[in-house]
């Protein structure tokens, strides 16, 4: 919980930031060009493993919610944030087991430099930038050896950190509202599970999300 209210604090403090900013470049008959909304996601999630393992990782579905902040700096630039709450499922085999499923619920906080070209009410553009993840749970499910279901999350690196690029599309469909839509891929530098030396597991996925934001420009 304690790390959730790290994360929390530095979106609202990204917000402040980005709105003393606006203020500071806008005269007082403008209006700060911050765009607030709320979106979903669905996706692919595996791991890249390296050093070899015991542990053979196959992919597999994620969905989530969340809102996100953005702030228009110029036509072209723009700086985005959100918090969003997602959960996944990716099923691994280790040596001599069945096939289990491991359910990760995280908490997901972007920081994306967006380049966007706009055409009248549409734009279209590519973003970059780095995801900070909290594991807040993680479990396993199937035929272990002493129960059905295993919580493993404090032998996981909960605190994660990575990178992410894609692109976004936004579609004006009334004067304060837009659309969007974007295309993310991330991969996560710190390793997943912390109890072994010999292996490294790094978190990767591919993301669809859709949404909308209200413009106050």
């Amino acid at each position: 919980m304690r790390n959730l209210m790290k994360y929390m604090n530095a979106i609202l403090l990204l917000n402040a930031v980005l709105a003393g900013v606006a203020l500071a470049q806008n005269n007082h008959t403008q209006t700060p060009a911050i765009s607030l909304g709320a979106g979903m996601y669905a996706g692919y999630y595996d791991f890249l493993t390296v050093e070899g393992g015991t542990v053979d990782w196959e992919g597999g579905n994620g969905y989530g919610i969340g809102v996100v902040a953005e702030y228009r700096c110029n036509e072209v630039l723009s700086l985005q944030s959100g918090l969003w709450y997602g959960i996944n499922y990716i099923d691994l085999t280790m040596e001599g087991s069945d096939t289990i499923e491991a359910r990760t619920e995280n908490w997901v906080v972007p920081f994306y430099f967006i380049a966007s070209l706009p055409i009248d009410h549409f734009s279209m553009g590519l973003l970059a930038g780095m995801s900070f993840m909290h594991i807040r749970k993680s479990e396993f499910f199937g035929e272990m050896e002493t129960s059905s279901s295993l919580e493993v999350t404090e032998y996981l690196n909960y605190d994660m950190y990575g990178f992410a690029a894609g692109f976004q599309m936004k579609i004006g469909v009334a004067r304060f509202i837009d659309l969007f839509v974007q295309g993310l891929a991330e991969i996560y530098a710190n390793k997943f599970i912390i109890f072994t030396d010999r292996t490294a597991d790094y978190l990767y996925d591919f993301r669809v999300i859709a949404g909308v934001m209200l413009r106050t420009y």
